[in-house]
């Protein structure tokens, strides 16, 4: 299957139904920011989920929030959240944008047999106009829930500004390269997934049908890099950035990147930079 195109055409659908209705989008309150919540997780971007098919149940510290079919969700930076997912008619899906600072990642996430959300397709785009995807979601962000008709049409103007920009985005990128189809699911789930400190290569092998010993070795050979260190590299690479780049305290940048414990999170990072995270932000 084409997945590109399928990413292409759910965003056209999308943009169709933002032109025609006024389309929820819903920006949840920012209480609790930062707050380490068993089972919750924080970004140091915002997150802006579109549901296509099914329902998300997203928890986050003072409310709940339903994310229906044909709806928008703007999760706002350092917002802790955790999600429960629903099919309907057997299929539960979201579009997932992800506006980095350097870049932006679109992604189709789809129930794994985990029942957890999974991505079925990324792809990642680097482009000068990839600010303004930002700058749209910073200005829903500060209007918070729109009530009065004006204010509904500045949301519905700004939320399809920002899904159109990321369409043409996406029709000017670049091709992503064929891989193993397990190679390239695991490597989406953990793109996806490595801020969870749940997120293990027996995870991944469950969900893949397969042995952990399998998937270690297939990793390997279609990359040359073991599975467990690749994780490491993620989550790792994002602790480097955070730190050079924020002042989230050590802990916190441990949570984000998925590890529970600070002190192993230390030793893990100094022994890959040779410095403690400390001095590596000191440097």
């Amino acid at each position: 299957m084409d997945y590109s195109q399928l990413m292409k055409d759910k965003l056209d659908t999308f943009i169709k139904v933002l032109e025609q209705d006024m389309v929820s989008c819903i920006i949840p309150g920012r209480k609790g920011l930062r707050k380490m919540i068993k089972n919750h997780v924080f970004h140091d971007h915002a997150e802006i989920f579109l549901q296509t098919a099914g329902k998300t149940v997203f928890s986050f510290p003072h409310e709940e929030v339903e994310l229906e079919e044909g709806a928008i969700l703007i999760v706002p930076p350092e917002l802790p959240h955790a999600e429960k997912i629903f099919r309907c008619n057997n299929l539960f899906e979201t579009i997932v944008i992800t506006p980095y600072t350097d870049a932006l990642q679109c992604h189709i996430s789809r129930e794994s047999n985990l029942g957890i959300p999974t991505i079925l397709y990324y792809e990642t785009v680097k482009n000068k106009d990839n600010i303004r995807i930002r700058q749209y979601t910073d200005l829903l962000i500060e209007g918070g829930m729109f009530t009065d008709n004006l204010s509904r049409m500045i949301t519905k103007g700004l939320s399809l500004a920002l899904v159109a920009q990321m369409r043409r985005l996406l029709a000017e990128g670049e091709e992503i390269p064929a891989e193993n189809s397990k190679v390239r699911e695991v490597k989406n789930t953990v793109l996806s997934r490595y801020h969870h400190s749940s997120l293990n290569v027996s995870q991944l092998a469950e969900q893949l049908n397969c042995t952990a010993d399998y998937l270690s070795w297939l990793f390997h050979r279609e990359t040359g890099c073991t599975l467990n260190r690749f994780i490491n590299q993620i989550r790792l690479k994002k602790a480097a950035d955070l730190l050079k780049n924020t002042d989230y305290t050590i802990s916190e940048i441990a949570w984000i990147c998925g590890y529970k414990n600070p002190a192993y999170f230390s030793r893990v990072f100094s022994g890959e930079f040779q410095f403690s995270p400390r001095e590596y932000r000191e440097s």
